[in-house]
């Protein structure tokens, strides 16, 4: 198992997201805690573990649907990547308060 050049390959880009994916989660709950008041906390942890929950089966049936459609995996990567544009998107919507 994995003694083939692209094996190999995949496992090392899998190891670097996985690190990457590490750090989003890690800097998005540190965010979480700096948007949120002290009194609407619970519910904005709430709305984050549902939404994790919620965008795994979406992205993952935008995905097959688009394959499945149009007959090409190329068509599932597109939609993958106007995801995280649109995720990117929203991102820049975000402002954090200056509190003192």
């Amino acid at each position: 198992m994995f003694t083939r050049l692209p094996e190999l390959a995949f496992v090392l880009v899998a190891c670097i997201n996985a690190i990457g994916i590490c750090g989003c989660y890690a800097s998005s709950r540190a965010m979480l805690t700096s948007l949120a008041t002290p009194e609407t906390i619970g519910g904005w942890f709430g709305l984050y573990a549902l939404s994790g929950t919620v965008t795994i089966w979406l992205g993952s049936a935008f995905i097959g649907i688009a394959t499945s459609v149009l007959g090409s995996q190329q068509a599932g990567f597109a939609v993958l990547i106007a995801l995280l544009v649109i995720g990117w998107a929203g991102m820049l919507w975000v402002r954090v308060s200056q509190q003192t």
